[in-house]
């Protein structure tokens, strides 16, 4: 039986949602859970980006996440997740699309996210979604 939106919810995520978040990303391709996802860690991110992190829900199960935040200048996106049933339904493209409206009433005009790049699924969803890749690029990351 197909899954349909049906009921499905879009809300600020809290941290009470953090278990049930935790557990779609370790079961999502491409998503790798690390310290910086520990429950004192996501609540800062909320602290510091009010209203901009989402999760779906129906019937009090939380289907999917994403978690927006900003500089003031560009905005990121994080952890877009949805759970296997319910891939292919357009709740992603839901959940990325209610957070790029909450980054714009922010006064941010471009939005940044990064994508592994094995990860087939992603790749496609964000090309399909009029998203750009940037190939002039490199990412570098440092331990604090």
């Amino acid at each position: 039986m197909a899954k349909t939106l049906a009921e499905v919810i879009i809300r600020e995520m809290t941290l009470n949602d953090h278990e049930e978040a935790v557990t779609i990303w370790e079961n999502a391709e491409g998503i790798s859970v690390t310290k910086s996802d520990s429950r004192d860690n996501i609540f800062r991110f909320l602290q510091r980006n009010p209203g901009l992190s989402l999760v779906a829900e129906k019937e009090g199960r939380v289907l999917g996440t994403v978690m927006g935040g900003h500089d003031g200048r560009r905005g990121y996106l994080h952890h877009l997740a949805v759970i296997p049933e319910f891939r292919g339904t357009g709740l992603a493209k839901w959940l990325v699309d209610e957070c790029l409206e909450r980054l714009r009433e922010e006064g941010i005009e471009k939005c940044h996210l990064f994508v592994v790049k094995e990860n087939d699924r992603a790749m496609r969803f964000w090309n399909k979604s009029g998203w750009t890749r940037r190939d002039e690029l490199e990412m570098f990351s440092k331990e604090l």
